[in-house]
């Protein structure tokens, strides 16, 4: 099954685009996969924080 996708566009700094690329490599997932997991894990925490 395939998951519908959207390209955005996100504009970091440099430092953190660097520490970015730097943890998805030691990780050994890509950059991407790092972002979307990082954005999955900040939504569910607000979530749950407006349940409240």
């Amino acid at each position: 099954m395939t998951t519908s996708k959207k390209t955005t566009g996100v504009r970091v700094p440099i430092y953190l685009d660097e520490e970015l690329t730097k943890l998805a490599s030691y990780r050994g997932i890509t950059k991407n996969s790092l972002i979307v997991t990082a954005l999955w894990e900040y939504l569910k925490k607000e979530k749950g924080n407006n349940n409240d």
